[in-house]
């Protein structure tokens, strides 16, 4: 990934986490992120513990799919490999499970995208 593609995934996500907050109706919501998918409780860990409601969207990508990219990229096991930039804004992951799929997050969710397939997820 070249820096300008970790700049526009970067930017991206922002605009993704940012609306997030100013959308006020789940239809609009869904409109903006693509087909609701799941929510589930996240436990982040730390003590005490820091559980957050998570909700997964897809884009052209089947929910199936996108919760299961997700869930392996939360998970961040051995097959999540990071390529460090010089913040977190350049700073992207890959799946050795998926392929040709690059993820980044931020304050309130984060995404993986694969050419135009998108699967996010924001917190709440």
């Amino acid at each position: 990934m070249t820096a300008m593609h970790a700049w526009i995934l970067g930017a991206a996500l922002s605009v993704i986490v940012s609306s997030a907050v100013l959308l006020a109706t789940p239809a609009a919501g869904a409109a903006f992120f693509g087909t609701k998918c799941e929510s589930y409780r996240y436990n982040a860990g730390g003590t005490p513990p820091t559980i957050y409601r998570t909700t997964i969207y897809a884009r052209r990508v089947s929910c199936k799919k996108a919760d299961a990219i997700i869930k392996d990229f939360q998970r961040m096991g051995r097959d999540v490999l990071v390529h460090r930039g010089g913040s977190l804004n350049s700073t992207y992951w890959t799946l050795k499970t998926y392929p040709g799929w690059q993820c980044a997050m931020g304050a309130g969710g984060g995404a993986c995208t694969h050419r135009n397939q998108i699967a996010q997820y924001l917190f709440a």
